[in-house]
């Protein structure tokens, strides 16, 4: 397998209705040898029904991990992770406002040996307080972390498998300590660790169907509170930090002996 498209889901029935063909007509199009982990986070809608009737009908392209609660983006992520084969590991979100047409421009860095393909929303079809939001944290985070990326939140990234892994162990992830605002931070921290980076321009459409969770001030309050511990873990705990990646590491190592 080649590519795994991780799906997370919170009350997104109608958009996964639409989006799941739409993966598969790419797959089919671009002669891409694929799979799609649709992580249903707990939804309270039909959500979990809709993911389970598509890998009825597409078992050796589509499997379903579902949490009994909402768990957030982090450790669905995580899950969809460690429930997939592919090479090459792409957070999807659920939303219809990317293209899963773009996923071929992600494929060549990934091929010459880049670690993380991050797509960058160059025009964002948000509204205007979300974008001027994003920007501040994007800003934030290159002048704090020297990371020189243009959108660190994206939802739609791609990651080697292996590296994936790592960076998305629960217990890594725990240790770390910043909650559901862990991958907001990620391509921080993978960048502090060494992994390659780069960037490539995606499209991005309105949100028409179902709702987003994310709330204005709280969610600003909780990315603020990550970047400041970020920048104290990064400034006084490297070595902590440093000695979670490598337990984590060596987690994967021993499961791959087994």
């Amino acid at each position: 397998m080649r590519v795994s498209v991780i799906v997370p889901a919170y009350n997104e029935a109608d958009n996964l209705k639409r989006l799941v063909p739409n993966i598969l007509e790419v797959f089919n199009r671009y002669s891409i040898n694929g799979e799609i982990i649709l992580v249903n986070d707990g939804s309270t809608d039909n959500t979990k029904e809709i993911c389970e009737s598509f890998a009825k009908n597409w078992e050796d392209i589509i499997k379903v991990v579902n949490h009994e609660r909402n768990l957030g983006k982090t450790m669905a992520f995580s899950s969809g992770i460690y429930a997939s084969s592919g090479d090459y590991c792409f957070l999807f979100e659920a939303d219809l406002q990317y293209d899963p047409r773009d996923i071929v421009r992600f494929l060549p860095l990934l091929d010459i040996g880049y670690d993380i393909v991050s797509g960058w929303r160059r025009h964002r079809a948000d509204p205007p307080h979300r974008i001027l939001l994003s920007k501040a944290q994007n800003l934030l985070q290159r002048l704090l972390f020297g990371t020189n990326l243009s959108d660190h939140n994206s939802g739609f990234i791609g990651y080697r498998r292996d590296v994936a892994l790592i960076l998305f162990d629960p217990e890594f992830i725990e240790e770390i300590g910043l909650g559901r605002s862990y991958h907001r931070m990620v391509l921080s921290i993978a960048r502090r660790l060494g992994f390659t980076i780069d960037e490539v321009s995606v499209r991005h459409y309105p949100r028409v169907s179902g709702k987003s969770y994310i709330s204005g001030w709280k969610t600003t309050l909780e990315t603020a509170k990550a970047l400041v511990k970020l920048y104290f873990l990064f400034t006084f705990k490297w070595e902590k930090l440093l000695a979670s990646y490598h337990r984590s590491k060596s987690r994967l190592l021993r499961k791959d002996e087994t």
